[in-house]
Parts: structure tokens; sequence; C-alpha cells
């Protein structure tokens, strides 16, 4: 449980600063908004595997 909280964690860290970036940018495709994107999706990824592992 305490590693979901801690994925749950950085997936909220990473939503805000994507969404502060692209609140700042023109250019939603700047190379930092995009690589940001790319760690919150595998962090959201490695939710999603933690949750299934633990009801499997």
């Amino acid at each position: 449980m305490e590693e979901i909280n801690e994925v749950l964690m950085k997936i909220e860290e990473l939503r805000k600063k994507m969404n502060d970036m692209i609140y700042e940018s023109d250019d939603l495709l700047d190379s930092k908004i995009i690589e940001l994107s790319r760690l919150l999706d595998e962090q959201l990824t490695e939710y999603y595997r933690l949750l299934k592992k633990k009801n499997v």
C-alpha cells in the first residue's frame, strides 16, 4: 500500500508541474512538457500495474 501512495504522490506532483508549464507556455509541443507527459504516463502505468497486482 505504501508503494501505491508513493506513486500517487509522484503522479500528483508531475500533473501539477505539467499543468503549470502548460499554463505558462504557448507551445504544447515544448520538449519539457512532452518529457513531463512521458514521465506522468510511466507513473500512471506503474499505478495501474500495482493496482492490478494488488487485486489479483
